[in-house]
């Protein structure tokens, strides 16, 4: 399995400014600011997820080949920015993570993030 390296992954995170991204179950928009060399700022929200968060949670999903509020740390939920991490993953490699639905994954009666694409 190929996965992008912590440089490469943040890389993409950079292309996201300014664009819209919609978490994995209620598809709320979620403006992408800036993307600083720790942060990425989302427009309206106290909560934004930090590079560690985004690149930890990147790994993750790359170990587990799908991401939800089961195998995803608590420490997410605490501090707000899970489902928002999952969004922008799927935003910032599309070739590689796809996001579903409650009913349209792979785990039923949960939300996340696939990796599909281990080949990138």
């Amino acid at each position: 399995m190929i996965a992008l390296t912590d440089e490469q992954l943040w890389s993409q995170m950079h292309n996201l400014e300014g664009q819209v991204v919609l978490t994995p179950q209620r598809r709320r928009p979620n403006r992408v600011i800036t993307v600083s060399e720790d942060l990425v700022e989302i427009k309206g929200r106290r909560a934004n997820p930090s590079r560690y968060y985004l690149l930890w949670c990147y790994r993750l999903a790359m170990q587990h080949g799908i991401l939800t509020k089961q195998n995803l740390p608590e420490e997410f939920f605490n501090h707000r920015i899970a489902r928002i991490c999952m969004g922008l993953l799927a935003a910032a490699v599309p070739e590689q993570i796809r996001t579903f639905r409650i009913g349209e994954g792979p785990v039923p009666g949960l939300s996340g993030i696939e990796v599909y694409n281990k080949d990138c």
